[in-house]
């Protein structure tokens, strides 16, 4: 699996830096040659080990973040230009600070841009630069601004800014204590003073170079056991890891665009951005992507152990995907099948009443007449009559069948049904309903919910009081029956409750069931709105 974008890297290779270095330690010699000669060791070896370890630091950030580099470099070689002219002698501050300032790269908001012009123009302004008070300006300066990113920065601090910390900390006890130094001391001592000093700047230089250090391809393969672990997901093990909290990973869809793991569009970032774009082929004729920052093209082993990670992520998400799509069929399988019963409850009881009822109701007529014709006749009449009462009673009988098919549709309306419930129950029954309206299958399992749960305070609870609410709360209705009884109730152990919960799942609801031995029972029932009537 190969990266499809050359990286800027494969440019300026090692053999590069190695060559610019060079010149630059030659440029170095010469400087400290012509300001100092090379005869006094003593002075000039100090020297030119700043610029050294400026430009050294500078070479091997520039393959990890050009910004920085180029910074550092340009640092290094300012303060061998300070040798030959006064005038540059403390332009490294400037570059310095923007460095900082701007780590790990070189770009700034237009106010961050105005600062830097102040902190160039102070570096070129002799007379205060070259003061005690001015190189304690800077140490201050630097310091405060690699605070305040930092404090900006918020959340987890990422190791890029807390090596940020560490440099302008170096500046400023190099800074700040050159100038105690020069303060309280004789002139004897002078010479410390400026070690201190150049031992920050070199510090400083290190700290922000080695921070652009990307992290290992063993701490990469790590998040393969993330991935197990983790409910964010690879995304953010891989941004933790690389302390990029930008770090984006993207699946290629049909289109030809790209989405995260939750399908929301990602823009690739443009050419010359501090962002980078990395397509990876995931072997299945399908592509990855991901957006990252530029320091992570420095080490091609680190980017194929990425994305590698990025391809098992775009598996995950695929099995993931379908996994929804599967649990999306069955839900709206389950819920055709309910339909499919309420509607076929509904036939049942529309067959049943007219096929029926009619007839029965015609014999019903004529043994009326019969008995009203047969008064006289006792011995007759007297098992007629028998016969009209058997007659009425499976009339009630058969409308007692029919409305228990479908008995809330069978009332008019699910209000009504529920009134009736509680009419007819033995115990207080109290009904808080709303007039709302709610899809039929969602109405006929509020009921059966409700059915069963006074049933169930009645049967077994020796419930002395039973409460029924339904409400609706933003895209939810939400019923609730509780009662005073025994408690105890188990929804794994009887068919009832059983057949409640998964009626109620079925409909994309959740049925919950609290009954604490001795406390009551409370049933729970919550259903989405979509597509409410």
């Amino acid at each position: 699996m190969n990266p499809s974008r050359a990286s800027w890297p494969d440019r300026f290779s090692l053999a590069h830096s190695a060559i610019l270095f060079a010149v630059a330690v030659g440029f170095g010699l010469l400087s400290e040659h012509v300001n100092i000669g090379l005869d006094n060791p003593r002075r000039w070896v100090p020297d030119l080990l700043v610029g050294v370890a400026l430009t050294g630091f500078g070479s091997f950030a520039w393959r990890l973040q050009r910004g920085t580099g180029s910074l550092l470099f340009a640092a290094g070689v300012a303060w061998w230009l300070g040798d030959l002219s006064s005038p540059f002698l403390y332009i490294h501050r400037g570059l310095l600070l923007h460095a900082v300032a701007t780590y790990p790269s070189w770009r700034t908001s237009r106010a961050g841009a105005g600062l830097l012009a102040l902190g160039y123009a102070f570096a070129c302004w002799y007379s205060l630069a070259s003061t005690n008070l001015g190189t304690a300006l800077f140490g201050i300066v630097v310091t405060g601004v690699a605070l305040a990113r930092l404090f900006r920065a918020g959340g987890r601090t990422p190791k890029l800014r807390m090596a940020m910390v560490y440099a302008a900390t170096a500046l400023f006890v190099g800074t700040v204590g050159a100038v105690v130094i020069r303060i309280t001391a004789s002139r004897d001592v002078l010479e410390p003073a400026s070690l201190l000093y150049q031992v920050g700047l070199a510090a400083a230089a290190g700290m922000l170079s080695l921070g652009l250090r990307a992290p290992t391809s063993t701490s990469i393969a790590n998040i393969v056991v993330d991935l197990g672990e983790s409910r964010s997901g690879a995304r953010d093990a891989l941004a933790r890891v690389l302390d990029d909290p930008l770090l984006e990973i993207g699946f290629r869809t049909d289109d030809g665009s790209y989405v995260d793991a939750s399908g929301d569009h990602i823009d690739l970032p443009a050419e010359g951005s501090s962002r980078v774009a990395t397509l990876v082929d995931q072997g299945t004729g399908r592509q990855a992507v991901i957006i990252h920052d530029r320091t992570l093209l420095a080490d091609t082993t680190l980017l194929e152990a990425v994305s590698e990670v990025a391809t098992l992520s775009a598996s995950n998400a695929e099995l993931n995907a379908r996994a929804r799509h599967q649990l999306t069929e069955l839900t709206e399988a389950r819920r055709r099948i309910l339909t499919s019963e309420d509607q076929e409850r509904r036939r049942l009881s529309n067959w049943l009443y007219d096929e029926t009822e009619p007839g029965l109701a015609s014999v019903e007529e004529l043994l009326v007449f019969a008995v009203e014709a047969l008064e006289s006749y006792p011995g007759i009449v007297t098992p007629v009559g028998d016969a009209l009462d058997q007659l009425r009673r499976a009339r009630d009988d058969l409308h007692t069948i029919t409305q228990g098919l479908h008995p809330w549709e069978s009332s008019g309306d699910l209000r009504t049904a529920m009134l009736a419930l509680a009419e007819h129950s033995p115990v207080p029954v109290t009904i808080t309903i709303p007039d709302i309206s709610i899809r039929d299958e969602v109405a006929s399992a509020i009921y059966y919910v409700c059915s069963e749960g006074v049933a169930n305070a009645l049967k077994h609870a020796a419930a002395l009081h039973i409460e029924v609410a339904l409400m609706r709360d933003y895209d939810r209705v939400t019923l609730t029956v509780s009662d005073d009884g025994r408690g105890g109730a188990d929804a794994d152990g009887g068919s009832g409750l059983r057949g409640l919960v998964d009626r109620v799942a079925g409909l994309g609801g959740v049925l919950q069931v609290e009954s604490p031995r001795g406390q009551g029972t409370l049933l729970t029932a919550s259903f989405p709105v979509d597509g409410e009537s």
